[in-house]
């Protein structure tokens, strides 16, 4: 079993690869593309230029609606676990760990947090 400190070093050089593998570029689009989703799609120089022109900069978010509609189809087309008998384990044994399952689902929320990183992957490009 691995102590503390070797698990701090794997969390580190994960941490390292991925920074040096283009995670801080990945930081800057999936902030640009969550902005874009909550609206904010004008940058300050474009809207002073516009509002120079005397025009207004609409919004006009198509992305958010497509990101619900997503996330209606992924609720709607998930898939639940079940546990059927199998060789040696019983039909009690089956439903005793689907009652198990969906009790450790509900205690940590997976349906909203699957849902969650749904959207968030949706947006951004991936979501942990």
């Amino acid at each position: 079993m691995a102590n503390d400190t070797e698990i701090a070093k794997d969390q580190y050089d994960n941490y390292r690869y991925c920074y040096d593998n283009g995670h801080d570029t990945w930081v800057a689009v999936a902030k640009a593309c969550f902005n874009f989703w909550r609206g904010d799609q004008w940058t300050s120089r474009d809207k002073a230029k516009l509002e120079r022109e005397g025009r207004p900069a609409l919004t006009l978010n198509v992305v958010e609606s497509l990101v619900r509609a997503m996330k209606g189809m992924q609720r709607a087309l998930r898939n639940d676990v079940r546990f059927m008998p199998v060789d040696f384990a019983t039909g009690d044994d089956a439903r005793i760990r689907d009652v198990l399952w969906m009790h450790i689902q509900q205690m940590n929320e997976l349906d909203f947090l699957e849902t969650d990183v749904y959207e968030k992957g949706l947006i951004m490009g991936r979501a942990y």
